[in-house]
């Protein structure tokens, strides 16, 4: 899929001939702010397009991926996102396997932007495997010149051909929902949140707290050696690096986004899909990969990276089963601190939708933000 920006600042959506596309014609290259003495933009390939494009999006940009199994938990993500920000404060998008009549509706209703896995690897190729710095790339699983690196074994059944994306799952396309959302949409502030995890409050803060563009803010979630840094992503560890410094869950994490941002995006895109990578990389799979890019790209002083502590903005594994709505102020306190809740994550337990998770307390908060248990949501459309 091809954007293309037109003179009155909407946009049409053009054919795509990756993965062969050297160049895109934009009807308004003024608007990305060209230096006299730069190559033509129409002759510029997409990568530095997006990479050099400074008109970023203001709205906050809430982003997610799922397979039809969480659609009751994306409901009430939905729902939760549009109770503390309207349509013209905050855009939706989110990644799906299949599409689903009743909730391709309400993600119109609720104005979702709704895109499929299907038609990822159409953008996806002009974007990442055209750039050389990936397609030369042979640490990539899938690259005809892979090799093992020494001391990190694996299995070498494999087809090699980059740009063929095989491994879509919810887990994976968590790097290219985020991805799309950073280069191909351009938002300057991006929330990846998992689909068992919504608000209860407003989450500009945190924005207004690390304002600078190049800004990753992620939240605490153990420890991670990262022992295969260095190996698979060619960065030497500073002698102060601990074992905690990005130990943060990839469930819940901030975007400020700038030129570096939208590299570190391309960068998951690409490794993402190298399963070498998804296995050997860090701590679990996605999760592992972002956190060492995140390592090398801090690293090397390309972002500002804060670990935050999660208790009360991405509490995994059970930190904020107590719950108290104040009836005054509305607000959701969480009673291990008294510090008001802001996004509760269901990570390590059972999902809220089943009806099976034990806190009565984040079951009201649930209810509170307009989830439901099972296919509970669709009560609606049957009445109307």
């Amino acid at each position: 899929m091809l954007i293309i920006r037109n003179e009155d600042g909407s946009e049409d959506i053009g054919e795509d001939t990756a993965p062969s596309l050297n160049s895109v014609q934009m009807k308004n290259v003024d608007d990305l702010g060209q230096n006299p003495t730069d190559p033509p933009l129409d002759l510029l390939p997409l990568y530095e397009l997006v990479l050099n494009d400074e008109n970023y999006r203001s709205r906050l940009c809430f982003t997610s991926a799922l397979d039809t199994n969480f659609i009751p938990g994306a409901v009430g993500l939905i729902r939760s996102i549009r109770k503390f920000y309207s349509v013209e404060e905050a855009d939706i998008i989110l990644f799906i396997d299949h599409s689903s009549p009743e909730f391709d509706r309400l993600c119109r209703e609720q104005s979702v932007d709704l895109h499929f896995f299907q038609d990822i690897e159409d953008w996806v190729r002009p974007l990442v495997y055209a750039d050389p710095q990936f397609a030369n790339d042979s640490s990539h699983f899938y690259h005809p010149d892979f090799q093992l690196k020494p001391n990190i074994d694996h299995h070498m059944d494999r087809t090699p051909e980059l740009g063929k994306l095989r491994h879509l799952h919810p887990l994976n396309v968590k790097g290219y929902c985020t991805g799309y959302c950073l280069c191909v949409k351009n938002y300057r502030h991006v929330i990846h949140i998992d689909c068992d995890a919504f608000l209860l409050a407003r989450v500009d803060g945190i924005f207004e707290r690390f304002s600078d563009p190049g800004t990753v803010i992620g939240f605490d979630d153990g420890s991670d050696q990262l022992l295969n840094l260095e190996a698979l992503f060619n960065v030497s560890k500073p002698a102060n690096f601990a074992d905690t410094d990005y130990g943060f869950n990839a469930g819940v994490v901030f975007y400020n986004n700038n030129r570096a941002v939208k590299q570190l995006a391309r960068d998951f895109m690409f490794f993402v899909e190298s399963c070498y990578h998804y296995t050997h990389a860090g701590y679990f799979a996605d999760q592992g990969i972002l956190r060492a890019l995140v390592a090398k790209h801090s690293i090397l002083g390309n972002i500002k990276y804060f670990r935050e502590d999660a208790v009360n903005w991405n509490p995994t594994w059970n930190r904020a089963d107590n719950l108290r709505l104040d009836p005054e102020s509305l607000k959701w306190i969480n009673l291990a601190n008294n510090i008001q809740q802001i996004v509760w994550h269901g990570a390590g337990g059972a999902k809220l939708w089943t009806g099976k998770y034990e806190s009565e307390s984040v079951n009201a908060a649930w209810r509170w933000v307009g989830g439901g248990i099972d296919d509970d949501w669709l009560h609606g459309f049957e009445e109307g």
